[in-house]
């Protein structure tokens, strides 16, 4: 990924010495500043990589369904009704609603 984000900057101080009347010196610039970014963030995930690549992965364990479905049937249960503690019960409002 490094190689064609170099690439791009060769070409970019290419066209730099080539333009002699510095008519495209702020656009130079303002991509220079852009492959510089993506340069850093391809660093980044380039080491995120690496870091990645060197943690183990735990071995898959079994697991029981029918409490895994239970246990959360339990759990929203539970938050449900803490919820409808927690608020007001609605009026009861005629409809169409007229000023």
């Amino acid at each position: 990924m490094r190689t064609p984000i170099s690439a791009l900057q060769i070409q970019i101080d290419n066209i730099r010495r080539d333009d002699r009347d510095c008519r495209f010196s702020q656009r130079l610039t303002e991509l220079e500043a852009g492959i510089s970014r993506a340069t850093s963030l391809v660093s980044k995930l380039l080491r995120l990589a690496r870091y990645d690549a060197h943690e183990t992965v735990p071995a898959p364990q079994p697991i029981d369904l029918v409490q895994l479905a239970l246990d959360t049937s339990r759990k929203v249960g539970r938050l449900t009704s803490a919820s409808r503690a927690r608020t007001r019960p609605l009026r009861s409002v005629r409809w169409p609603i007229s000023k």
